[in-house]
Formats: structure tokens, sequence, C-alpha cells
């Protein structure tokens, strides 16, 4: 081997080159290094389709054509390909100047969204066959509504005077809040600690609040590992689950059962918009459809 490389690598090598710059302006414009992570990974893997047709993957290079066919190539639902496509446009734009989604003027089927709600029963029925790390996991979801990536990140140093500082959506670190902690929310993550203590492979030095087993020891989950353990277990149950499912768990109690107001969950929730809480908890819950639509056929019984 001379030390050079071919034409082929050559060309990875300038793919590589551009997507780190543009990740490195992410960084610092402020974006979670998750984000990034997760940003370069999606980047990559959609430049590299591009690629194996043979098409340009530089940004300058990419056009109009090049995103019409990574469309087909991709075989997504819609809203997933517009999300893949705006990638690809801001990457390039990075570097042009010139927002390639925009021109190229590609059309979208609108397509309902598949949230997964489940019931207090199904809820009930997980927690028995819970683990002591899962079911602080629950808990944590569905007492405080915490999201999956604060699941994940929430550690014992963030604990302070029966209060969790949670770093949320946003930039950096995201919009802080510090939140009450529940009774058995505290009692369920002090068990979890006990039990991982008591097998004698926990890592003294993590000290996340929900761990999973990763290379024979205890450590923070990932989101994509917690997702996978929070429908593992709704497997088990004959449960379909997602880790947001505690959180619109978390708000469906508290409106249906609890019967807050839509601003004061508005502001349980941590939303900016109360738009947000109405069209994808409060209007978007199930049970609270199917008891609309029993109430309308009993006003309307005396009317046919």
């Amino acid at each position: 081997m001379d030390g050079k490389i071919s034409t082929e690598q050559a060309g990875r090598v300038g793919i590589y080159e551009q997507v780190d710059v543009f990740i490195d302006f992410l960084k610092r414009t402020g974006r979670k290094e998750s984000t990034c992570r997760t940003t370069r990974y999606d980047l990559v893997r959609l430049l590299k389709i591009l690629e194996a047709a043979g098409r340009p993957t530089r940004a300058e290079e990419i056009t109009i054509d090049d995103l019409q066919y990574l469309k087909s190539a991709m075989q997504v639902k819609d809203t997933v390909a517009k999300s893949n496509l705006r990638l690809v446009s801001r990457f390039c734009a990075h570097f042009t100047g010139q927002d390639l989604e925009k021109m190229a003027g590609i059309l979208y089927n609108r397509e309902s969204i598949d949230r997964k709600f489940i019931s207090l029963g199904q809820f009930k029925m997980m927690l028995r066959n819970a683990d002591p790390n899962m079911r602080a996991a629950l808990l944590l979801g569905s007492m405080m509504g915490l999201r999956r990536a604060e699941i994940c990140g929430a550690r014992w140093r963030d604990i302070s005077c029966g209060k969790l500082h949670v770093y949320g959506k946003g930039h950096g670190k995201g919009l802080e809040a510090n939140m009450e902690i529940p009774e058995p929310v505290m009692q369920a993550i002090i068990h979890a600690k006990e039990y991982r203590s008591t097998t004698g492979i926990e890592d003294p030095d993590d000290d996340h609040l929900v761990q999973g087993l990763q290379y024979g020891v205890w450590g923070g989950l990932c989101v994509a590992a917690m997702s996978k353990k929070v429908s593992d277990l709704g497997k088990l149950c004959c449960v379909d689950v997602t880790t947001h499912s505690l959180r619109r768990l978390f708000a469906s109690t508290l409106y249906n059962e609890v019967e807050v107001d839509p601003n004061t969950l508005k502001t349980l929730m941590r939303h900016s918009d109360i738009s947000v809480t109405y069209r994808c908890y409060i209007n978007a819950d199930p049970v609270r459809c199917r008891k609309a639509q029993d109430n309308l056929e009993e006003v309307m019984k005396g009317y046919f």
C-alpha cells in the first residue's frame, strides 16, 4: 500500500468532512449533544442512499432531482420522508444558501398520527410485571409526566429537597424545571437503587435513577434502549405501548379522573402552547372520544 486512497474513498471522506462541519455548526448554535449525534447518524445514512445510487453527496452538487429520488428511495411514511428531506436540505443550505426542499415543492400526504394511549388497568398490569428498574421508569413517566429522554437523563444529583431538577426539551440542556417527586415515585427509585446494589455489579460512579444491564454492569440507558424495554414489557403484558404512552396516561388521568382544567394541565405538562395539550393529549384520548360518542347517542335517542 502506498498510502493513497481511491477516488471512492476520497469521496466518502469528503462526505464526512462536510457532515462534521455541519454538526459542529449545530453544536455552536446550542443543539444538545444527543441531538447532534442522532442528526449525524441520520444525515450519513441518507447521503449513503444517494451514494449507492451513484448520485452526488456533496452539498454543492446535490440537486432537486436528487431530493426527489431520495423521497422515492426511502419507502417510508410521508411524515418521516418530510423530516429526512428537511434534514438534507438544511445540510445543503448551510453550504449553498439554497433551500432545496422548498424549491422542489414536494407534496406530502397528510397522515394521521398513531398516538398510543394505555388505560389505568393496563398500566397496573405492567407495574405487576416490571422489575424494580422498570417500575421506577413507569412511575416517573405516569406520575410526573416525564418524557423518555428526561427519564433517561434523571440522576440522583438532580434531586434536592424532595424535588427533581428536570432538563426538558429545548436548546442546550433544554428548558429546566423543578418538579415535586410524589412519594410512590421516590420509593420506587430508592427500591431500584437497592435492587441494583444487591447484585454486586453496580457502577458506583453512575447515578442515573433508571438503569439497565449493559456489558454486565448497571448503567444509564439511551432513549432507544429505554423505548425497547417499555415496548418489551408491553408485549409481555399484551399491551400496545410506547414510552410516551406513560406521559399520555399522566395527562389523561389528570384531565379525566382528577378533572383538572386545561390551563392547569398545560402547566403540569410543561407545554408553552395550550393547543399542543388539546391536540395531542386531550382531544386525542380515545377514552374521551368514546365517552363523547356515547353521550351523543344518549342525547339523540329521543329524536329518532
